[in-house]
């Protein structure tokens, strides 16, 4: 059970990191190749870094996290967790898998919306 949440909390992380990543360079992109005034370059860079940010967080936190664990296991026995330290780890990657997993939702959402909003002809911002 726990190697499941293990794996399913590095595919969610990475789907976020990867969908955040993405929805923050479109932005920045639709900022910055548009010939707008200085404020809305301003907010697009703005919202594009905090999403680009939130996306690296993810993964950093992901890469970390698997490097705790493994320190942790190379300090007791190298196949088998202490019993008492099972039920945190559950809770830590299933906490990070639902809010993982939901900001890949809300992303890829925003990212369909964006998508919409450039083929009509209408910039996000200004």
């Amino acid at each position: 059970m726990h190697t499941f949440l293990v794996s399913t909390y590095r595919i969610a992380s990475w789907f976020a990191a990867g969908s955040l990543g993405i929805l923050g360079a479109i932005i920045l992109y639709d900022g910055l190749a548009n010939s707008i005034a200085a404020h809305y370059r301003a907010v697009t860079l703005i919202i594009a870094s905090c999403f680009i940010m939130v996306g690296v967080g993810f993964f950093v936190l992901e890469r970390n996290l698997s490097r705790v664990r493994q320190h942790q296991e190379a300090i007791q026995d190298r196949n088998n967790m202490p019993q008492q330290l099972v039920k945190p780890w559950q809770m830590i990657h299933g906490v990070l898998t639902l809010a993982a997993g939901c900001a890949f939702l809300l992303s890829a959402a925003r990212i369909w919306g964006v998508m919409a909003r450039l083929k009509s002809g209408v910039r996000i911002f200004g």
